[in-house]
């Protein structure tokens, strides 16, 4: 009798064994699957200066093997099939680039099929960088001082309408924070600060068309009220596929009078938009900057950094749901976030948090 229940446990475990085998494999496939397209569809951020000398002969092979040496790529099967797809096999060119670790496949090969002319600066601005930002890199970069460009944005914005006025001069940074439009440009060596901020205003103005223009008054907003919400979502996550999220939060903490105490507010005020804060504490939370929407009620006075198209686009179409609260998912640690419905969701998270290793010196709220 023994004898045949082992027998019968044993197959059990056989007939058992394919099905946890195949059920691993799966699950390898579809990490795998999400990976590769995560790659493929990455966006421009902010990341690390790159030159990149490409000699002339150089194969296609060779150039895609230095890019990911260079940390430009990480899957050389993505690049290989967004070169395809975009229809620009054998179109890549040699010469000297200066290129960035945060830029997009699509900025990535645009620029490498272009090419690099000696007359000519190929600059990327990522998207949510500040003005302050911008005018920083294109000083490193040797292109114009940061002192310069930043006038030539406040003497800009003196006749600049899109759409709806500025906010008021005294009451933010920069009135056309939010206008000028995060992507890869291509500038003569002599290009001048205010060229330069005309060609991001234009660039601004193409993208934002008549569709977002309609959906925006459809919500009864101005255009600068989707810019600094969505200013707001850009800073407050990496990743895409939360913006509509974050901006149905948005929406939730207003319609309920609630203030947003979003760290990102915080960050922008205490470092005269330069940003590079690691972690907000709540000693930060003092800052007396009009951003600072721990103090202030409803929305900063203007933008915070200029958004891109999927983040405006967040705005427009906001995920509908009941979250008030999120914070950074620091067992995943993969820059997501958890989103709660109420405060002691929210607090009770956070205790296991702390618990984990995270100091209680971080804020909670918000973010």
């Amino acid at each position: 009798m023994n004898n045949k229940r082992r027998k019968k446990s044993n197959r059990a475990r056989k007939s058992l064994l394919p099905r946890v085998i195949l059920t691993i494999i799966l699950l390898v496939i579809l990490l795998g699957l999400a990976l590769f397209y995560r790659e493929y569809s990455r966006k421009t951020t902010e990341g690390e200066s790159v030159t990149v000398e490409i000699p002339e002969g150089t194969s296609t092979r060779e150039l895609v093997s230095l890019l990911k040496e260079k940390g430009l790529i990480r899957y050389e099967a993505v690049f290989y099939l967004k070169l395809y797809q975009t229809g620009n096999q054998g179109k890549l060119r040699y010469g000297s680039y200066d290129l960035n670790t945060g830029m997009s496949l699509d900025d990535l090969i645009e620029t490498l099929v272009k090419g690099a002319r000696e007359d000519e600066l190929v600059f990327t601005i990522p998207e949510g960088y500040s003005v302050e930002q911008i005018g920083a890199r294109l000083e490193e970069k040797g292109i114009m001082t940061a002192k310069d460009f930043c006038q030539a944005v406040k003497d800009a914005a003196a006749d600049y309408e899109f759409d709806g006025a500025l906010p008021k001069e005294d009451t933010v940074y920069f009135q056309l924070q939010g206008y000028l439009w995060p992507d890869t440009y291509y500038l003569e060596k002599d290009t001048t600060p205010d060229q330069l901020v005309s060609m991001l205003l234009e660039e601004f103005e193409t993208k934002y068309d008549e569709k977002c223009l309609e959906r925006t008054h459809e919500l009864g907003m101005t255009v600068n009220e989707v810019l600094t919400r969505a200013s707001l979502v850009e800073k407050e996550t990496d990743l895409p596929e939360e913006f509509a999220t974050i901006a149905g939060v948005i929406n939730n903490r207003l319609d309920q009078k609630m203030r947003l105490q979003f760290d990102s507010t915080v960050v922008y005020g205490m470092t005269d938009g330069q940003y590079g804060v690691d972690r907000v504490m709540y000693s930060h939370l003092k800052d007396d900057s009009a951003y600072n929407t721990y103090k202030i009620p409803g929305l900063p006075p203007g933008p915070i950094c200029n958004p891109g198209m999927e983040a405006i686009k967040a705005v427009l179409y906001p995920e509908e749901h009941n979250y008030l609260f999120f914070m950074m998912d620091s067992q995943k640690n993969d820059g997501s976030n958890l989103f709660f419905e109420t405060y002691d969701e929210h607090m009770a998270a956070y205790s296991t948090m702390t618990r984990e290793g995270e100091t209680e010196e971080s804020t909670t709220e918000g973010k």
